[in-house]
């Protein structure tokens, strides 16, 4: 992304949400939910990044936050 001339690197939603849930603390919870309610997240994409850096198990501890869009 570019911005006023300069590139700058910017992390994805979905990899923010990961970092997140490794995280586990009440607030990043939330901003998980901030993303949710905003449609914000790629579901394949956030699935195969939990399967990758074996995370599946601590999202599904706090998938009763989420929508079932995000139920893995």
């Amino acid at each position: 992304m570019e911005i006023d001339g300069r590139k700058v690197n910017v992390i994805d939603t979905e990899h923010l949400a990961a970092m997140w849930i490794q995280a586990g603390r009440r607030k990043d919870i939330r901003k998980i939910e901030m993303f949710d309610e905003a449609r914000k997240m790629d579901v394949d994409f956030l699935n195969s990044l939990l399967k990758r850096y074996d995370l599946l198990d601590k999202w599904k501890q706090s998938q009763h936050n989420f929508s079932d869009a995000y139920q893995f």
